[in-house]
């Protein structure tokens, strides 16, 4: 075999001990070398063994590409799948910005709505209460009180457009009610 050099002690070893040995003229001889040569360098230079290893390469080189594809498929839905779960999460946050901020306007509304009729509701009292503490001192310095009267009809009248807070409304009615008994016996007498 020329040009052919061999590596290993072991194949240097065998390779005297097959020149030493006589050689048979039967099949078997060929049978040797030829499995002698599939396991060196040259079985990979046979025409077959290239013809299927090219088979092979191509084989490996398909499926390598086409989990390649599979990758790039993947990569590509993974992006449009969290680009479509971002827009949905920004969607559900803004949905939940403007709940909450309809949700305290409303709050806010409700809460100036009823501190409006609070201090209606206080401002008609301070009204009463001051009027009736002039009719306590002209009652005491023996006047007449028809000016007075006629300012507690006048808030008696008041009394029936009063809007009354939904919070203390209970209270306020009952305050309200003996108010409006004792302003009418007032005017009354």
């Amino acid at each position: 075999m020329a040009g052919y050099l061999r590596t290993t002690e072991s194949a240097s070893r065998k390779h005297v001990d097959k020149r030493r040995a006589p050689m048979p003229d039967h099949p078997e001889e060929k049978r040797l070398k030829t499995s002698h040569r599939e396991g060196s360098i040259l079985s990979a230079t046979t025409k077959s063994s290239a013809v299927a290893d090219h088979e092979d390469s191509t084989i490996q080189l398909g499926c390598l590409y086409a989990y390649y594809l599979q990758y790039k498929q993947l990569l590509y839905n993974m992006d449009n799948r969290f680009a479509k779960v971002q827009q949905i999460a920004k969607k559900e946050l803004e949905m939940g910005h403007e709940a909450i901020e309809k949700k305290e306007e409303y709050m806010k509304n409700k809460r100036q709505e009823e501190e409006a009729k609070e201090r209606t509701v206080s401002q008609y009292i301070s009204k009463v209460t001051k009027v009736l503490d002039d009719i306590d001192q002209k009652i005491s310095k023996d006047e007449a009180i028809d000016y007075e009267k006629r300012l507690l009809s006048g808030f008696i009248v008041e009394l029936n457009e009063l809007e009354i807070p939904a919070s203390s409304m209970h209270e306020d009615k009952k305050t309200l009610a003996k108010c409006r008994e004792l302003m009418e016996a007032i005017v009354d007498s």
